[in-house]
């Protein structure tokens, strides 16, 4: 059932902005720039995404040079584990634990110019 309602949730928020975006689109005048952006070019955000989207940024840092790279990515929702007995603050934690990056699963380095091991925070 959440699964279902959650799936339902991102399909209306879809659904709606894909809607504005039309309308930017047909009511854009002839030459000119409305939002919609260039033929190339990403349309412009809609209050949609100033509602639901947010920016998650990850570091990585290098364990062997110490160097730390950033990468910001947009999203609508995030995939929070939830356990029973637990509060919302409690999740939100542990989904932004660090996590060491090792073995099979190493960081390429650019400044080391090979597979290190890394840890990454959100």
């Amino acid at each position: 059932m959440q699964q279902d309602a959650h799936e339902f949730l991102n399909f209306l928020i879809n659904h709606i902005n894909e809607i504005i975006l039309a309308e930017r689109s047909q009511s854009k005048p002839a030459g000119g720039k409305c939002g919609a952006g260039d033929a190339g070019s990403p349309p412009e955000p809609t209050w949609v995404h100033e509602i639901f989207q947010g920016i998650l940024t990850s570091e990585t840092r290098c364990l062997n040079c110490e160097t730390v790279s950033s990468k910001d990515e947009d999203f609508f929702d995030l995939q929070v584990d939830v356990d029973q007995n637990t509060s919302i603050t409690h999740c939100l934690r542990c989904f932004s634990n660090t996590e060491t990056l090792c073995s099979d699963n190493k960081f390429k380095c650019d400044h080391c110019s090979s597979y290190q091991e890394a840890q990454v925070f959100l």
